[in-house]
């Protein structure tokens, strides 16, 4: 699992973070997933940028919804959130 974020407004502007990580499927409904990264910029305390992430969630065919955790390893950054979208695929087959 990849994934990619930005703001660019709200006193939080020209902040990024990229992350991967590894994901569990415990049915066809609930999953949880961990992830580290990089992040920085806008004024967000992150330290020396290195963050760490996990979440639980709901899925429903393409749509989720997740809560969990975001931190920074060596800053300030510490905070909850709540996640939600669709999900869908550019490619399904065989590589």
């Amino acid at each position: 699992m990849v994934s990619a974020g930005a703001a660019y407004n709200g006193n939080s502007g020209g902040y990024a973070v990229g992350m991967i990580g590894l994901g569990y499927d415990y049915n066809k409904y609930i999953f949880n997933k961990i992830s580290v990264g990089a992040g920085g910029g806008g004024s967000v305390d992150v330290g020396g940028g290195l963050l760490a992430k996990y979440e639980v969630g709901i899925k429903y065919k393409h749509f989720f919804t997740s809560i969990g955790k975001i931190e920074a390893i060596k800053g300030k950054l510490n905070t909850y959130f709540l996640d939600f979208g669709y999900k869908f695929e550019f490619f399904k087959g065989e590589i």
